[in-house]
């Protein structure tokens, strides 16, 4: 909303904006439940298309390739066309990708629905939150973003077990069918209902529309993705992201029946525990880190934590149920440094590149998932060279999540060195051109 002024009624923040964004969330909610679901019917799609674990983590990576390609023009888009419109486009996209996915018996139609579903869900969060600026105050956007994280966590939760439940009864398509169904309702819904502003708000938009819009956009991304800030703290991120892209999102249900000699229902609820864990974890680590007044060593701690976690979990082969559920549940919790990541694109960005910096962090983050799945998936299949099936011991799974603490362990390195502890202030003389000041002063102490 750069160069917009505001004007703010009793309007909002009535049941309208509750109403309004609250629905626009449910997208957030529906592209977890999207990108979660492959992850607890590996079995079932590799025998449908005829792979190994190595195309497979291809294809669930395909999403997420898309997800972060589109996460910087996502934020654009939003501000240029609307957050209704692109939230509606979006979420048909995701509708009618999903019911292609669950007909095609060919791996490269697969996969470009998957990239569909991937580039359209980077707007099931930014959508929201843009929506959530114009409806409501400034002081209740630190809730609205914690509480849209929340939607994210449920809709994982959802795509464990209970889809489990219901692959066992109709199968991996039709449940996908009723997937994309809903889809398609949520369109006609957000159609109907979603609008970008509160009547009673007027905004004095920019009277000139010229050709420095376009300039200021592209000088925008270059500030931003050219600050080598964004990318050290982004590292953060990715650290805190990847035991859960491995365990949660892609090979965590074989690899915890192996190790507990249980079933495929049982280890898709037993992995609720992780996103359980990241809905209680994500707005408590942001408070206490706020509350602390220091950004480095509490991400630090819970980078250790999923580090430590991990490696427990590959080495030790843990088989007890209540122990391998806390393990889980400590690598959710760790993830809760995301927010803080977040925290520090605020505090060492100019507010006008704010959008732009945030989206970059986020599109680093997801890219956790969208390297190491298809890492780990060769690498299993490096081990365990069986088409359409997966491993059947415990030795490949080991040697492939050994990516999990090596990724954490850099991203540990490279944040440590070289992220500053700003208090949780703006570092108001930091200049979008300028590291010097910033890579200057040494991290806090962790």
């Amino acid at each position: 909303m750069t160069n917009q002024s505001l004007k703010r009624t009793d309007g909002v923040g009535s049941w309208m904006a509750i109403l309004v964004v609250s629905l626009a969330s449910s997208f957030y909610f529906y592209e977890f439940f999207l990108r979660v679901m492959p992850t607890v019917i590996t079995g079932e799609l590799m025998a449908a298309f005829s792979v190994g674990t190595g195309q497979l983590g291809q294809l669930l990576g395909c999403f997420f390739y898309a997800y972060a390609t589109m996460q910087l023009p996502a934020g654009l888009l939003c501000d240029r066309f609307g957050a209704k419109t692109c939230l509606t486009v979006a979420v048909c996209v995701c509708a009618v990708a999903t019911l292609c996915f669950q007909v095609t018996n060919s791996i490269v139609l697969a996969s470009i629905s998957r990239l569909a579903i991937g580039a359209a869900s980077a707007f099931a969060f930014v959508g929201p939150l843009a929506l959530a600026a114009r409806w409501f105050a400034p002081s209740q956007q630190a809730l609205i973003t914690g509480l849209v994280q929340i939607m994210g966590c449920v809709g994982a939760v959802l795509a464990g077990n209970p889809i489990r439940q219901m692959v066992q009864s109709i199968g991996w398509r039709p449940a996908l069918y009723y997937a994309g169904i809903v889809g398609l309702f949520m369109t006609l819904l957000f159609a109907l209902i979603l609008k970008n502003q509160p009547d009673a708000c007027e905004y004095e938009e920019q009277s000139d529309k010229s050709e420095n819009a376009s300039v200021n956009i592209i000088d925008t991304l270059r500030q931003v993705a050219t600050r080598r800030i964004n990318w050290y703290v982004g590292a953060g991120g990715f650290g805190s992201w990847a035991a859960v892209a491995i365990f949660a999102e892609s090979w965590g249900v074989p690899y915890l029946n192996l190790i507990q000699n249980q079933g495929d229902d049982a280890s898709a609820l037993q992995l609720m525990w992780v996103w359980v864990a990241m809905a209680i974890a994500s707005p408590l680590a942001g408070w206490v880190s706020d509350y602390m007044k220091e950004r480095i060593r509490p991400t630090m701690v819970l980078l250790g934590a999923g580090l430590v976690a991990s490696l427990i979990l590959i080495i030790a082969k843990p088989s007890h149920y209540w122990v391998v559920s806390l393990l889980l549940f400590t690598i959710g919790a760790s993830s809760g440094a995301q927010p803080i990541t977040f925290g520090l694109v605020n505090d060492l960005n100019d507010k006008d590149s704010m959008a732009t910096a945030i989206s970059l962090n986020n599109m680093i983050l997801v890219c956790s998932t969208g390297l190491l799945t298809p890492i780990s998936g060769y690498l299993l299949e490096l081990y365990a060279p069986v088409t359409g099936v997966m491993p059947s011991t415990i030795a490949p799974y080991q040697a492939a999540f050994m990516v999990v603490p090596v990724s954490i362990t850099i991203c540990m390195a490279i944040f440590y060195w070289h992220v500053p502890e700003t208090g949780c202030q703006p570092l108001e003389n930091a200049q979008p051109d300028d590291d010097v000041d910033v890579f200057d002063q040494p991290a806090a102490s962790a």
